[in-house]
């Protein structure tokens, strides 16, 4: 039952989801932190600034859509539906449905959910990510923000 409850609570990203990046010079020409602060820059972010109810940039990001449980059993079928990710407010928000759905790969769930990503859109190997995120808390709920290698199709989890 408490499942339930919370499987209709919202998942918000709080408006800032940024990398930045310094140029990363040879090991032999690095200075320490300790003599010179380096010069960040910015060179990819979304603020979620558009219109309450639309979808997400598609530029910046795409989705893994189905049902197939994901390697952890996951009851919900992923869509690319504004009804279960979009921008309000400056937000990114993915919200959890209880409906009979029946995906694209055939795969029937009681839930529907958002499973966003940036593969194939943007890759960087140096600098430092932030996410400001805000999620609900309750047994059944498991959020994730990973960051992984463009290379993770190939690879293979968790390398």
């Amino acid at each position: 039952m408490q499942i339930r409850r919370h499987f209709s609570q919202l998942f918000s990203a709080l408006a800032v989801l940024l990398i930045l990046s310094l140029p990363t010079p040879p090991a032999t020409q690095r200075m320490s932190q300790t003599t010179q602060k380096p010069e960040w820059r910015l060179v990819w972010s979304d603020e979620f600034t558009g219109t309450n109810g639309q979808a997400v940039d598609p530029t910046k990001w795409g989705f893994d859509i189905g049902g197939k449980g994901w390697g952890n059993n996951e009851l919900q079928t992923y869509t690319d539906r504004t009804t279960n990710a979009f921008v309000r407010n400056g937000l990114l928000n993915i919200k959890v449905l209880r409906e009979k759905f029946t995906g694209p790969d055939n795969i029937s769930r009681e839930y529907t959910s958002a499973r966003l990503l940036t593969e194939n859109k943007f890759t960087q190997r140096y600098g430092r990510f932030e996410a400001r995120i805000k999620v609900p808390y309750g047994q059944g709920i498991w959020p994730a923000f990973w960051m992984l290698g463009d290379n993770i199709r190939t690879a293979g989890w968790p390398r």
